[in-house]
């Protein structure tokens, strides 16, 4: 089972299709729900198992952000040459080195509020200074 970090009540099981109604390349994917929070996260591809701590909309809003800012200086790296695992690879440890997020953690679906404004902070002024994405 798995517990809402917001209000310790248990969360359900459901399909994307319950969230996305009208997105059916998520209809298949399974989510756990905190219906009352209005907080879900998404599970591994062929489990049941949730990626990270459910986010209400806020922190959804949030993790995309945050989330969208490092993955533009991603592909700015691989723009470079470089490959796709590889640019991720070293972008992901230097998150972890710059911002303190344990490198097994530096995934969106993991990360705090807190978290989030710490990759928005660091990354998002590289990308407006260079004026990438």
């Amino acid at each position: 089972m798995v517990i809402c970090n917001y209000c310790s009540k248990g969360a359900h099981l459901i399909m994307g299709k319950a969230l996305y109604p009208h997105n059916p390349k998520l209809w298949q994917r399974k989510y756990w729900q905190c219906l009352p929070c209005k907080a879900w996260i998404e599970c591994r591809s062929g489990s049941e198992e949730p990626l990270g701590r459910l986010a209400d909309a806020f922190l959804r809003g949030m993790k995309h952000e945050a989330w969208t800012y490092f993955t533009r200086l991603i592909d700015r790296k691989i723009k470079g040459g470089a490959e796709f695992e590889a640019a991720m690879f070293s972008g992901k440890q230097w998150l972890a080195k710059t911002t303190g997020i344990p490198l097994d953690r530096c995934i969106s679906h993991q990360w705090t509020l807190e978290e989030c404004r710490k990759v928005i902070a660091l990354c998002r002024p590289y990308c407006e200074e260079r004026k990438w994405g």
